[in-house]
């Protein structure tokens, strides 16, 4: 499965609406924390049931910066849940958000991971999560290879989604041509002040 993690820091809260209303199984990442009344500045994860998100919104008034998509086999509450691990770093005795929900974070910070950290943030619940790299049509891929160490591809961002639609075609026209059926249409608290440790 494929999730979107996004920030309506960075991006607003105005896409939120429509997202939901699209992608009805979501989760803010704050749920079941201390900051679960931040809603709107949240990172929210959303599961795109394979649908080309890129594709999806079309308003010019929503923005979609510096996001996250997540391939994991765990469904949104075990993933969520596994994430809120990696919410807050303690320095000095002060507690900051690890903004690793926004892409421009994480990828400067993944390198610089142990093999232990690597293994913790992925083990075995991520499979892939890819990045925006400042091009339209390409996407950064980052995994851990055999040797367990990160490893960063360059992936076409139609390639994300085309070969789930191809299999799902492939499928259609085998069942077509086995039955000759006709085509049948199925029904249908006090505010928290936070600094971010990682900007």
């Amino acid at each position: 499965m494929k999730y979107l993690c996004l920030d309506m820091a960075i991006n607003t809260a105005y896409p939120i609406i429509p997202l939901q209303k699209e992608f009805t199984e979501n989760e803010c990442l704050f749920k079941e924390t201390d900051d679960d009344f931040i809603w709107d500045a949240a990172p929210w994860l959303f599961n795109l049931n394979q649908k080309d998100f890129y594709t999806f919104i079309t308003d010019p008034l929503i923005t979609f910066h510096h996001n996250l998509i997540i391939e994991s086999s765990e469904n949104i509450t075990f993933l969520r849940q596994h994430l809120q691990q990696f919410l807050y770093v303690q320095d000095n005795g002060q507690t900051y958000y690890y903004r690793f929900w926004d892409a421009r974070v994480l990828l400067k910070e993944l390198p610089t991971y142990t093999e232990e950290k690597l293994n913790q943030f992925f083990n075995n619940y991520i499979q892939a999560v890819y990045l925006e790299d400042g091009n339209k049509d390409q996407l950064l891929k980052l995994s851990l290879n055999k040797r367990q160490l990160l490893n960063i591809e360059k992936i076409g961002r139609s390639n994300l989604f085309a070969p789930v639609a191809e299999i799902a075609d492939q499928i259609n026209e085998q069942q077509t041509q086995k039955t000759n059926y006709p085509n049948v249409q199925q029904p249908n608290a006090p505010v928290k002040k936070r600094r971010f440790w990682a900007d």
